[in-house]
């Protein structure tokens, strides 16, 4: 087709990008993504590059295989924050369907101090918290301190650098570990739910797809590619 200024043909057959989108929107790579995203964006892994090529590689032995046996390769989301997937059984229908609710934890770990004391390390947290959205988790846990909700919390302080997410909470001797942990799912965005959009462009319209779908609408323009040739 051509462009604005009649002079520059566009590339009309815009399904090519999912070879892109199958790594980031299917694994959460990049949580956004729809076939207009940049391919350079999500940061990509050999592991999960190697879970959509075997997904792949299913589907074209067997085109009438299900979401479900799919799902064996391509087991859930990646996000580049990590996160723990706490409605895993919801995973079959968001991925059939192409929409949903992912609700995500972040990973809390308990390191024992001297004197008895513990401190919380967060290593993982939703990819919603990116960004400035650690900087208010800081104030929303400095909140429940001025507002004594807790009693339990010493100091918090972010630690996190290129090597990953380190945020430490340091509590008081004796400290109900548990009941603090939950109060922080509860009260913070430690706990928080993520929307699934597989939105896509395929045969010139956008259409939210299926896993299935986004891998046969590859497979199909790859056949295609090939044999224009």
């Amino acid at each position: 087709m051509q462009n604005f200024e009649d002079y520059l043909c566009e590339r009309n057959d815009t399904i090519d990008n999912t070879a892109y989108q199958l790594i980031g929107v299917l694994t959460a790579e990049d949580p956004g993504g729809s076939l207009e995203d940049d391919p350079a964006t999500p940061n990509w892994d050999m592991a999960i590059i190697g879970e959509v090529v075997d997904a792949v590689k299913a589907y074209m032995k067997n085109d009438k295989i299900t979401t479900k046996q799919l799902m064996k390769y391509i087991k859930g989301p990646d996000f580049p924050t990590g996160g723990i997937v706490v409605n895993k059984d919801d995973l079959p229908a968001i991925y059939e369907s192409g929409q949903g609710k992912i609700k995500l934890r972040g990973k809390v770990e308990v390191e024992e101090l001297k004197g008895g004391k513990k401190q919380l390390v967060i290593t993982e947290i939703p990819y919603t918290m990116i960004g400035a959205g650690i900087g208010k988790f800081l104030n929303d846990v400095c909140n429940l301190v001025e507002s004594k909700k807790t009693t339990d919390i010493v100091d918090i302080s972010n630690q996190s650098s290129k090597e990953g997410i380190r945020i430490v909470i340091e509590l008081k001797r004796g400290a109900d570990v548990e009941n603090l942990k939950n109060m922080l799912y509860k009260k913070t965005r430690l706990e928080d739910t993520f929307g699934v959009n597989m939105l896509a462009v395929a045969n010139g319209r956008p259409e939210t797809l299926s896993l299935k779908q986004i891998i046969e609408h590859h497979v199909d323009f790859q056949f295609e590619l090939a044999t224009r040739k």
